[in-house]
């Protein structure tokens, strides 16, 4: 049976970095460097949201993340910018006629 449901809290975050993390070992080891970036980029994320929830729980790292050390300092700096209050934007910006636009 599959569970297609979001992620809802710091554990449920840990686990999808784990996951993807390991996906993109996969494909890093199959030769697919575009997928390997992308699983790469989703584990950070995920780890990240898992130090923000985390914060907002009052819990600590989950078992998922405490041994994994690719992702230790982004599961920090989640709990940290919650804790402050700070907001981090993720994405690209690219100069255009314009100035800068989001993308």
């Amino acid at each position: 049976m599959k569970n297609d449901r979001p992620p809802i809290d710091s554990f449920d975050f840990a686990l999808e970095a784990r996951i993807q993390l390991a996906l993109h070992g996969i494909a890093a080891i199959a030769g697919n460097q575009w997928n390997a970036e992308q699983h790469l980029i989703d584990a950070v994320i995920c780890a990240r949201e898992s130090g923000v929830r985390a914060c907002r729980e009052g819990s600590d790292m989950s078992l998922m993340l405490a041994d994994e050390p690719t992702l230790l300092p982004y599961w920090d700096d989640g709990f940290e910018a919650e804790e402050c209050g700070r907001v981090v934007w993720f994405g690209e910006w690219f100069s255009d006629m314009d100035g800068l636009n989001e993308t």
